[in-house]
């Protein structure tokens, strides 16, 4: 395995730097291409006083920076500047609200994005278009999103619907890309530039702060950033259920909820010459223990399941080496190599209940006599090739991809008298996941107001399962290999109208979760199935994208038919007196729904700004019977007003958060602790988010959340939303 990731790797960087050198010989006395091509694609357009920045993103087109308004995808877009006038316990907390997506969140410190109906492992994670999501994840909430740092992006981005075509394989739903920036600095005297930044939450005495540094001069420069957060028990709003929240004595204080957040950047970045640039990143990020809280309350169930589960530690150590070139008289008008490997720490400690305490007997529960403490961590291996061409009407995009993923796992049994025995683990230890793809994508400008885009894509995905005697399970691989394919187009009605139409074609090859985890989980037995096929999707969205003088905004609807779902599906048999599942390709699904975001600039100085997201899905199982597609997210949105004086030094913004009720819950829904039976109950939280500029260097702000204390939940959360929070924040850059 190792040998033929190895053999491919050489391959591709052997491929990827002739190409990139042969278009860099042509290029020696070029000017910083960056800036004239920008400006040639009329990237950066001049502006009115209070008029916002047109957004860019490189998700859409994986090679340069892109207009949103201009590119026929639907893509929000969340940038630095507007994140630091929020707050949230993760980076994920940072999209609730956005066009399109829905949080969900299985305790502090967690957090998945939903695109389009579907989280988890059929939402791709990216940093810098990097494969973040690992061979385990999971199919529903996960924490691995959440270890990204909320204060050390440029951008987040999220494409809304698949893009298989440009990232393989996971990207069903859509992806989401956090997009880093590089320093540089211009002159030959060394400059230096950085950042102090502290802040204080009062629902959960959050305590953040963060500190950045860059220097350098034209054609080198480093940045250095360290980031802390700490968070007690967290405060729930209104009067929750203590039922809920049992075994806390206090249910508007969730024991154990606080955790504390560590995470470092540096980057270094050296210009050769105008035209090629070469940037190593270094990046780590950990919470050293923050606990499962759904296994630690009754939540909707029928008893408390642990009585201690915790992740401890989870980690990320992330590391990318990148060769950009961008010469201007040749046949190659950019070109990027990216060297990356990523190692994911998810450790966990359970001690579960051998008598199970039920509210309301406090003190009743007999935990077991031992714990179980499981290391599993993903050793993802990468390396992408992305070429750029342009043609006369033709941008070309091009090049190809290999990632290999090893995972270990083992489980320790440790019991209290001092004995220890060695369990199966999560996943069976010394697994592989190896993928690699090829990709065309041609981006036609007809006129002034039509393009489109033609993208093809072949992807070849190997799991490999080893023997385990401790389950007693033979070896295994399981093969999957697809073609995949996406069609936009665009036609500006008018200049400030885009009429957006895309069809395409995303899968999504069974991972090491999917194939291989087994054993015990609550009142269940796992059993590992090799023979599932990969998921499909067929996608079509279409709505119009606006940017007059006085409106920014969108409104999209989309309709997706999912074939070969893989589900978890009860056998019938038992397994050590517990009930066998397993996963299975056991059924279809079509989810659909409509996208609004939008911002009407009333006066230079005042903007009333909204978003409302309706999606709905209906599963067809192999039986033949249709139920709700799982954990479907509620209408939900925000509305609010934004004043902001044309000269940019005060800021002042209400806004009303709301989810509708979500009733059409999925059979597997009613049995989950984290979701009423009955429907999880809508909501509107006031918040008002305010910031004033002193001089030319420091931002004072203050983000005024759930002002009316109300207690409301998001649909599939573990928690109740946290009651009134106060967050105050000091930002100084220099």
């Amino acid at each position: 395995m190792v040998l033929g990731w190895s053999r491919g790797v050489a391959l591709t960087v052997a491929l990827g730097s002739a190409a990139l050198a042969g278009g860099a010989v042509r290029a020696e006395q070029a000017s910083d291409l960056l800036k004239d091509q920008t400006q040639a694609q009329g990237l950066i357009e001049p502006r009115a006083v209070g008029e916002d920045l047109p957004e860019v993103t490189v998700t859409a087109t994986k090679s340069r920076e892109e207009q949103v308004y201009k590119v026929p995808l639907a893509v929000t877009v969340l940038s630095q500047q507007r994140a630091s006038e929020r707050d949230g316990t993760t980076i994920v907390d940072l999209l609730k609200g956005e066009t399109g997506v829905w949080v969900q969140s299985s305790g502090p410190g967690q957090g998945t994005p939903f695109v389009r109906g579907v989280t988890g492992r059929e939402v791709l994670l990216l940093q810098d278009g990097f494969r973040i999501s690992p061979a385990f994840i999971r199919s529903g909430p996960n924490q691995y999103l959440a270890l990204l740092d909320p204060y050390a992006f440029e951008r987040l981005e999220v494409a809304r619907g698949p893009v298989s075509v440009l990232y393989g394989s996971d990207a069903l739903g859509g992806a989401v890309n956090v997009v880093g920036a590089t320093p540089q600095f211009t002159g030959e005297a060394t400059q230096a530039k950085g950042r102090v930044y502290a802040g204080y939450g009062t629902a959960n005495a959050e305590r953040s702060g963060r500190l950045e540094v860059s220097a350098g001069s034209e054609g080198k420069a480093f940045s250095l950033g360290l980031t802390y957060r700490g968070f007690d028990d967290f405060h729930l709003g209104g009067s929750p259920n203590p039922q809920l929240l049992f075994p806390n004595a206090d249910p508007r204080l969730v024991s154990g909820s606080g955790y504390e957040y560590y995470a470092g950047q540096l980057k270094f970045a050296v210009n050769f010459d105008p035209t090629q640039r070469l940037v190593l990143g270094l990046e780590y990020n950990e919470v050293p223990r923050f606990a499962a809280i759904d296994s630690l309350i009754q939540g909707y169930g029928s008893a408390v399941i642990d009585a201690s589960n915790f992740f401890t530690p989870q980690s990320r150590l992330f590391t990318t080496l990148t060769y950009e070139v961008k010469p201007r008289e040749s046949w190659l008008t950019s070109g990027q190599l990216k060297l990356g490997y990523q190692r994911i720490l998810d450790d966990r400690l359970r001690r579960s209940y051998s008598t199970r305490p039920s509210f309301p007997s406090f003190g009743s529960g007999v935990a077991d006599a031992f714990y179980n403490s499981e290391r599993n961590n993903s050793n993802l291996f990468g390396t992408q090739l992305t070429l750029e061409s342009v043609a006369g009407r033709h941008t070309l995009t091009y090049g190809g991809e290999v990632y290999s993923d090893v995972i270990f796992s083992d489980t320790v049994r440790r019991f209290d008298a001092g004995s220890t025995a060695v369990r199966p683990s999560r996943y069976v230890s010394g697994s592989t996941f190896e993928q690699w793809g090829i990709f065309l994508q041609d981006y036609i400008r007809w006129s002034d107001r039509v393009s489109t885009v033609l993208g093809v894509r072949y992807s070849s995905v190997t799991a490999r399962v080893p023997a385990d005697g401790l389950r007693d399970s033979p070896a295994f691989t399981n093969n999957s290999s697809d073609f995949t394919y996406n069609l936009s187009n665009a036609f500006f009605i008018t200049p400030e109208i885009n009429y957006v139409l895309n069809v395409g074609r995303g899968f999504r090859a069974p991972n090491i979760s999917d194939l291989s985890q087994a054993g015990v989980e609550g009142n269940f037995f796992n059993s590992p199935n090799p023979n599932l096929r990969p998921e499909q999707v067929f996608s079509i969205d279409t709505g119009f994208k606006f940017r007059t003088g006085t409106f920014t905004g969108e409104l999209f609807g989309f309709w997706s038919k999912y074939s070969d779902r893989i589900l978890t599906v009860l056998t019938g048999n038992t397994v050590a007196g517990l009930a066998e599942r397993r996963q299975e390709n056991a059924a279809s699904q079509i989810i659909g729904g409509i996208e609004f975001g939008g911002q009407w600039r009333v006066i230079p100085e005042l903007a009333l700004l909204g978003t409302a997201t309706w999606t709905q899905g209906d599963t067809t199982l192999n039986t033949g019977e249709v139920v709700p597609a799982d954990r479907i997210p509620p209408f939900n949105g925000v509305v609010g007003v934004r004043y902001e004086p044309p000269a940019g030094k005060f800021y002042v913004e209400p806004l009303l958060r709301y989810a509708g009720a979500q009733n059409r819950l999925a059979p597997n829904n009613r049995s989950d602790n984290r979701i009423n039976p009955n429907g999880t109950p809508g909501f509107f939280v006031f918040d008002v988010r305010a910031g004033l500029s002193v001089g030319e260097s420091l931002w004072l702000r203050l983000v005024a959340q759930n002002l009316t204390n109300n207690n409301y939940r998001e649909h599939g959360s573990s928690l109740d939303g946290l009651g009134t929070n106060i967050f105050f924040n000091v930002d100084y850059r220099y």
